[in-house]
């Protein structure tokens, strides 16, 4: 085992232990500490097939074991669905950044996540019971916007008097150039301690 990797498990450890004891200054201290520690040793962000609705419905289930006991469920309505091309981190971490925004700022107790096809595109789209100041669903949007554009796509958000859905436009990889993704299982989100699961539902954006 090398010095970094002990390095890391060291940090790790002290996170969880910040982690389980809810001191949020140590937390992010060694959570900055951690991510620095990881895009160190990140060089290339790697293109990739991802089975969308795979990876949304692990993403879910994984946000909704983590905020077991608060009140609040996130459910998954999504079917099988093409394809997209693109990196898995950064697809994560955009679905993240507005499963944060509806989980931190809802008044509701529901936040539905449905994937569809229309047309060329994947349609994901994120919506949360009740209403709320449409300026507040503004964690990591900007990356969201971003990323959506370079995969071909769009970003807005629709909101009224009872719900706030934000939606991700993506286009599909074609059928013919799919080899099969297969998304990382859940729990692997669960146990990995810079899961950008563990930073996004306790309010600090993963970066």
């Amino acid at each position: 085992m090398n010095s970094g990797h002990c390095a890391r498990e060291n940090l790790q450890n002290l996170f969880d232990k910040a982690f389980i004891s809810g001191n949020n200054n140590n937390l992010r201290e060694y959570y900055r500490q951690l991510r620095s520690m990881e895009l160190t040793h990140t060089h290339t962000r790697k293109s990739e097939y991802i089975n969308i609705s795979s990876l949304i419905e692990n993403i879910t289930l994984a946000c909704d074991i983590l905020i077991s006991g608060t009140g609040i469920s996130f459910v998954f309505c999504g079917n099988e669905t093409s394809h997209i091309r693109g990196n898995s981190k950064e697809i994560t971490k955009a679905i993240l950044n507005l499963l944060s925004n509806a989980y931190l700022y809802s008044s509701g107790k529901l936040i539905t996540i449905k994937a569809i096809e229309i047309a060329e595109y994947i349609k994901i789209e994120i919506k949360n019971e009740g209403s709320f100041c449409c300026e507040k669903y503004g964690r990591g949007l900007s990356f969201v916007q971003k990323l959506c554009t370079q995969l071909g796509g769009a970003f807005f958000v629709e909101t009224d008097l009872f719900s706030t859905t934000a939606i991700m436009l993506m286009k599909k990889a074609p059928t013919t150039d799919c080899k099969g993704f297969n998304s990382p299982d859940f729990y692997e989100y669960l146990n990995d301690r810079l899961s950008p699961v563990y930073i996004e539902m306790f309010g600090m954006e993963y970066h």
